[in-house]
């Protein structure tokens, strides 16, 4: 986000405007956790609410391509990181309810390492293809939350179908 977040700055004339593009993620973020914290999402599949969100996401990453201004861009931003509240308090769910007890630390810690290091990856690959243009970008933000969002669907439907073997 943050390298879309600093094309998008340029493209609108104006490279301050990165800064405000990353706050409106952040407020959308702090808004999704207070909303997650009075309303949580109550569900025996909290996989279910990360494939979910992942595909929730897709659409505002697809649409901000769209947007003519930077007033219609500002709350699909502010979306994602609505939406990338629940998606994070979900993941962390079923962390805590797959890691055996005398491995959470690990797992957790793993978790974490493999975040940094994708986000890192990420923001290499995005600042790589830069010259492909913003909404390549963009729609390639999209599209991979789109293929987490499928690959997530498959394994847990894999794990709650586990097929019969002869």
């Amino acid at each position: 986000m943050p390298v879309i977040a600093a094309l998008l700055g340029r493209r609108y004339g104006d490279t301050s405007l990165t800064g405000v593009f990353m706050s409106s993620a952040a407020v959308g973020g702090l808004a999704g956790s207070l909303l997650y914290a009075r309303f949580p999402i109550r569900t025996r599949h909290p996989e279910r609410v990360v494939t979910g969100a992942l595909l929730i996401t897709a659409v505002p990453f697809a649409l901000v391509p769209a947007a003519s201004s930077v007033w219609l861009t500002l709350p699909l931003f502010v979306v994602v990181g609505l939406i990338n509240a629940p998606l994070f308090c979900a993941l962390l769910e079923v962390r805590e309810r797959e890691a055996p007890p005398e491995a959470h630390t690990q797992v957790f810690a793993l978790g974490a390492g493999l975040k940094s290091t994708s986000a890192a990856a990420g923001a290499a690959l995005a600042g790589v293809l830069t010259g492909w243009g913003t909404a390549a970008l963009l729609l390639g933000v999209a599209a991979c939350h789109l293929l987490g969002a499928v690959v997530g669907e498959v394994i847990v439907r894999r794990a709650t179908h586990p097929m019969e073997t002869s």
